[in-house]
């Protein structure tokens, strides 16, 4: 079977997706047709693969008309970029978050159903090998009923990383942790808890004093009738973030910790050790803080996440029937609780996300 000829916009996080259809296209089924980047250039790379250059991605659709692209752009840009691929019948892997704002979000929801091209958003994780026994060991009721979670997402930036050709980073309603991490955590705990009652948070920039927020916390109820915790930091040295204990990225230093917590009435899971502990016929009767605890480790294979999304990706342009792993409404929905979270902190009050207009 022919590959489906792609197109990468936006070489920062895009190289991840360079390297999958570059590297390991039989795989994927996908082959890379051009790169297209307003500052970076081919040089900065270690895998330079031999395909056009372009600065201007609209000159690119307009000469190649690839199959489909991956959009790794800021996020204040993916209406945009949805809007003139979609004129073109181009399929879009749009990275995370949907777009900047709801309104934005909206607009790319009724897009993608207008013209009814295959689009998928780049929540990886919902690709990710972890991610998905977490959510197959919550569901088959081995935890029990779940009774909460308590996810981290506390790291440092370096410095480098605010730098003048991304202050995009900094600026308010584009970048800041909220959009640009967080939402991956508010999108792995809908994947594996289920939606979102309601939310309550408190969010500061103490650390750095940008326009956006560098910390914050969250108290969250889930429609279960579980509830949670959510903390998060761009600059607190830590190894509680997800892309050191997930070692599914090497751009990141490995650690072997936790930054998850899922806990049920019979065991708690942590991950992405995928620990479960709890009590079984050798601890004693009855069971409780007396007794000695049981603990087993689940056994999963890691592999890069992107090489499934982009996969199932290539999968999408090719068979119709094929599901997006992440649709436009389904992401949006993660984009409206981030959104409650920042009204939250700014208003004091407890935002039910489904009461929620914005």
């Amino acid at each position: 079977m022919s590959k489906v000829r792609m197109a990468v916009i936006g070489l920062n996080h895009g190289w991840k997706f360079v390297d999958s259809l570059s590297l390991r296209p039989d795989y994927v089924g996908g082959e890379l047709v051009a790169l297209c980047s307003k500052q970076s250039e081919k040089k900065d790379h270690p895998n330079c693969p031999d395909v056009p250059l372009y600065h201007d991605y609209i000159r690119m659709l307009e000469e190649l008309r690839p199959d489909g692209i991956v959009a790794a752009v800021p996020n204040d840009m993916h209406l945009e970029v949805t809007r003139e691929a979609a004129k073109r019948g181009v399929a879009v892997l749009l990275e995370k978050p949907v777009a900047g704002t709801m309104d934005d979000a909206r607009e790319i929801i009724r897009i993608v159903n207008d013209t009814r091209i295959p689009f998928q958003i780049g929540h990886h994780r919902r690709s990710s090998m972890l991610m998905k026994q977490a959510k197959e060991i919550i569901e088959s009721g081995r935890l029990g009923r779940m009774i909460g979670a308590s996810v981290m997402w506390m790291s440092k930036k370096p410095d480098p990383y605010f730098g003048e050709q991304f202050k995009w980073r900094i600026t308010a309603g584009v970048g800041g942790p909220l959009l640009i991490n967080s939402i991956h955590d508010i999108d792995d705990l809908r994947f594996t808890m289920g939606e979102i009652e309601s939310i309550h948070a408190f969010v500061g920039n103490p650390i750095r004093g940008n326009d956006v927020e560098d910390t914050g916390v969250a108290t969250i109820q889930f429609k279960s009738g579980a509830v949670g915790s959510y903390i998060f930091s761009d600059g607190a040295p830590s190894k509680h973030f997800y892309e050191a204990c997930a070692q599914e990225d090497p751009f990141f230093h490995p650690v072997e910790e936790d930054c998850y917590w899922f806990f049920g009435e019979k065991g708690t899971l942590a991950f992405p050790t995928m620990r479960i502990t709890g009590y079984n016929e050798q601890s004693g009767s009855p069971a409780g803080w007396t007794r000695p605890f049981c603990q087993e480790r689940i056994p999963v294979g890691r592999y890069n996440p992107i090489d499934e999304e982009t996969q199932n990706f290539c999968r999408m342009i090719v068979d119709p029937t094929v599901p997006s792993r992440c649709t436009a409404e389904d992401s949006t929905v993660t984009l409206k609780v981030v959104e409650a979270i920042r009204y939250s902190a700014r208003t004091g009050e407890t935002v039910v996300i489904d009461d929620f207009n914005i």
